[in-house]
């Protein structure tokens, strides 16, 4: 009897959607509470996601569809303003790499939907962008098979400067299908996006020879000065000892030790200038006197 009790008290709702609705109405703790955090991430609301967390609503909980948190529906909608604020709560850095049950992850979905500025802010956040869906598709897979340059474009920029891109043709990212991001975009017509991704990583690869070029001709410039001033200090050395120098004096100079050779001539320029005689001033005439 108290079963069909319970089950009349509910007859006023048309589904168990309703119900759970109205029940999160009352945005207190809990699974009610955690749907309707999730709801307001899901459409940007941040000042209901901002007093939802202030009555103690957890992020990480996850919905019965598809086990998604609020970072996910946030990721979803794009708010930046909302993941921002889910970040200041304790336990989201815990859900930033966390998989639905088709293993998406908030970054999957944002790259999905292009919401770039997001994807920003979840890198900043340490998200992976190398986790596989179920069907072992990357972020990146998702942003080009949709065809949003601008998502696919600084998440492919991002793998270059983490040192995530092993080869051009991104071979360590291919899908179930055997599919890179770039072959999967032009599987699906995009092909202006896949040629700027493959222009992306021929500037980066061009960068990187022309980074290593600079970096070797720095060091031989080094290299030249450091035998000019080795050089210079020998000659000067050479040249006091042409003048019968005694060693005591400088006693580094005749083995051509640059640092010392210097020192050794600075230090003996200022004790010979203060054995100069200085100059006597006339002394002013005090008023007082």
């Amino acid at each position: 009897m108290e079963a069909v009790r319970v089950r009349n008290e509910s007859a006023e709702f048309h589904s168990a959607e309703e119900f759970l609705e109205r029940q999160s109405l009352l945005a207190l703790p809990g699974r009610g509470g955690g749907r309707k955090l999730r709801h307001a991430c899901q459409h940007g609301k941040l000042e209901e996601a901002r007093e939802l967390l202030a009555c103690g609503c957890q992020p990480t909980s996850t919905d019965e569809a598809f086990e998604r948190t609020a970072l996910h529906w946030a990721a979803w909608s794009g708010d930046v303003e909302v993941g921002e604020l889910l970040f200041t709560h304790p336990s989201t850095m815990s859900i930033v790499d966390a998989q639905d049950h088709s293993n998406l992850t908030a970054l999957h979905l944002a790259a999905e939907r292009g919401h770039t500025s997001f994807i920003e802010l979840l890198m900043r956040k340490r998200a992976d962008p190398l986790l596989r869906a179920t069907g072992g598709n990357t972020p990146l897979h998702y942003a080009a098979f949709n065809n949003h340059s601008g998502a696919a474009s600084f998440i492919l920029r991002k793998l270059i400067l983490m040192n995530m891109v092993n080869e051009p043709t991104l071979n360590n990212m291919r899908n179930r299908d055997r599919l890179a991001p770039i072959e999967l975009a032009e599987s699906r017509g995009h092909s202006h996006l896949a040629s700027t991704l493959t222009d992306i990583i021929a500037l980066s690869t061009s960068e990187d020879e022309r980074f290593r070029l600079l970096n070797n001709e720095h060091r031989h410039r080094s290299e030249i000065q450091t035998a000019y001033l080795e050089s210079t200090h020998k000659s000067i050395a050479e040249n006091l000892a042409s003048r019968s120098v005694s060693p005591l004096l400088f006693p580094r100079a005749h083995e051509g030790s640059p640092e010392l050779a210097s020192q050794h001539l600075r230090s003996s320029f200022a004790a010979h200038a203060a054995r100069r005689p200085q100059p006597q001033r006339a002394s002013s005439p005090v008023p007082w006197k």
